[in-house]
């Protein structure tokens, strides 16, 4: 990959973390480290504030909730990166496909390997003489075999 190629990937893979929020998700990734940044700073706060004894339930349980909604939001970091991560998997298939799509010919006039496991969920045995190929798209095609 050249520099620009290199450059362009880095950035949109920060403009994705900073403004597409996952769908269900009210944050993005950047939101949450955000919102993660915040809590750190109130709970140093709050342990600066809480060397008093006389309020020390008070602190407690602003711990607490400080604790819980950290806890929380890693757990919602997590889970946002492993649905990054399963997007952008899903993006390389999709550019590997286009790409062998793109120096396939249009009419496949012999067997090739690597077309039909890019192309082909499964093939499925009907019958003796009947089979259903499903491609990865989700297109189903039933087909009459003959006898050699």
């Amino acid at each position: 990959m050249d520099n620009r190629t290199v450059l362009e990937s880095r950035i949109t893979a920060v403009m994705e973390q900073e403004l597409l929020p996952v769908a269900g998700e009210t944050m993005s990734l950047a939101d949450v480290e955000r919102a993660l940044e915040d809590l750190g700073r109130q709970f140093d706060s709050l342990l600066k504030e809480a060397v008093s004894p006389e309020r020390q339930e008070e602190y407690t349980e602003r711990f607490r909730a400080v604790s819980t909604s950290m806890a929380e939001l890693k757990n919602r970091r997590e889970h946002l990166k492993a649905i990054y991560q399963e997007n952008e998997k899903a993006s390389q298939r999709l550019q590997a496909i286009s790409a062998a799509l793109e120096g396939a010919s249009a009419d496949i006039t012999e067997w090739d390997e690597s077309t039909v496991y890019q192309l082909l969920e499964k093939v499925t045995v009907l019958s003796k003489d009947r089979i259903r190929v499903t491609f990865r798209g989700g297109l189903e095609i039933e087909q009459s075999i003959k006898e050699a």
